[in-house]
């Protein structure tokens, strides 16, 4: 089975002079995705944020990932993070219990551009994966790198990316869990592809 994500392009973009948690200091386009998780202690709940440069490419900004936040927890966060990041757009899968963060941030009377990511079938969440390796193979896509907890939550995202297989033309994930590179891509659905005027220059891993 190949891999969908190959390392040769996840790994294109490793920024050394960056770290996650940087605060929104710019004029970027910023969008968040969320995939939260039904129940405590099983699955992970996970908030992406990121933001593309006037040249076009995608940066991540910072991950949320907690397993033990109920949900009225997890919508303070959202909260939080949407202020955080200038009320960006806020993009949540579009099925069942996840409604319910929609009505948890009304009653609390929270301003959020909550976007509806559709991948509630196998063709949609075909689309959104699908996209998202568009992303990595124009190589569009920069991760920060550039400090020790924010390598060990870029390797998460990056072992997630690595479980994604082709099989009979289908994408199939093989992994434990998910929960990042959903949030992920329910972010990039938010931004369009802008061809840059330049190469990005970096301190890169070889």
């Amino acid at each position: 089975e190949a891999s969908v994500y190959p390392r040769s392009l996840t790994h294109k973009q490793l920024d050394l002079d960056v770290t996650l948690g940087q605060e929104k200091q710019d004029d970027c386009k910023y969008a968040i995705g969320f995939d939260p998780a039904h129940g405590l202690g099983k699955d992970y709940s996970v908030m992406v944020c990121l933001k593309q440069d006037s040249d076009g490419y995608i940066h991540l900004v910072n991950i949320w990932r907690r397993n033990d936040f109920a949900p009225d927890r997890q919508a303070d966060m959202m909260i939080e993070w949407s202020k955080r990041y200038g009320t960006p757009a806020f993009a949540v899968e579009a099925v069942g219990f996840q409604q319910m963060y929609e009505s948890l941030l009304a009653q609390k009377g929270a301003v959020i551009d909550y976007r509806p990511s559709k991948v509630g079938n196998r063709k949609l969440k075909q689309g959104i994966l699908n996209r998202l390796r568009v992303w990595f193979e124009r190589e569009m896509v920069c991760l920060p790198y550039g400090n020790d907890e924010t390598r060990r939550m870029i390797e998460i995202i990056l072992d997630e990316l690595k479980t994604h297989a082709w099989r009979d033309g289908i994408i199939v994930d093989l992994g434990r869990h998910n929960d990042t590179v959903m949030a992920f891509a329910h972010a990039i659905d938010q931004f369009t592809y802008k061809t840059p005027d330049m190469p990005v220059i970096m301190k890169t891993m070889t």
